[in-house]
């Protein structure tokens, strides 16, 4: 379980899968020894490739989303439909985003108008909209006045995930 949301949750599951750093530099470790983080996830995926499949490390976010874990798992999973003129133009301007990381964002009308966007797109109802929509239907948005709206949004997540996947 990590205190990010569906975004990271989706670039640290891809980052465990394929060893790719393009997904685990597109995180927000959110502190300041992010090196030790970036690393200490360097010998997870090392000991995850060891696991038999049932047994593999799935993360899951019960957070907020932030970016640029936003912006990024949105991007890869878009490109699952790139031959869309529609797709790609939505990706260029997430991909915008991607190279303003550093700049601190709040996310709520970004996500209103990326469901409205992706929405007007018509995808197909496969795995990757399935994670789309798990994303920019996560609509609990960070606000500094709300600490316990927060704490009760994330035991909620973390309780109905308990529930899916049988961890009782």
């Amino acid at each position: 379980l990590i205190e990010y949301g569906r975004a990271e949750e989706y670039l640290f599951n891809q980052y465990l899968q394929t060893g790719d750093a393009w997904y685990i530099n597109h995180t927000n470790p959110g502190f300041n020894r992010s090196k030790e983080f970036l690393s200490s996830w360097k010998k997870l995926y090392d000991y995850n490739t060891g696991l038999d499949d049932s047994k593999k490390l799935v993360v899951h976010g019960i957070d907020f989303e932030r970016e640029p874990g936003l912006s990024a798992s949105l991007y890869q999973l878009l490109s699952a439909y790139k031959s869309n003129p529609q797709v790609e133009s939505l990706r260029d301007s997430l991909r915008i985003r991607l190279d303003t990381i550093s700049i601190e964002r709040r996310n709520k009308a970004y996500v209103y108008s990326l469901r409205e966007k992706i929405k007007a797109l018509s995808l197909p109802g496969d795995e990757n909209k399935k994670m789309i929509d798990e994303i920019i239907n996560n609509d609990y948005f960070f606000d500094y006045s709300v600490g316990s709206k927060r704490d009760k949004y994330m035991a909620k997540t973390f309780l109905n995930w308990i529930l899916l996947t049988r961890h009782i």
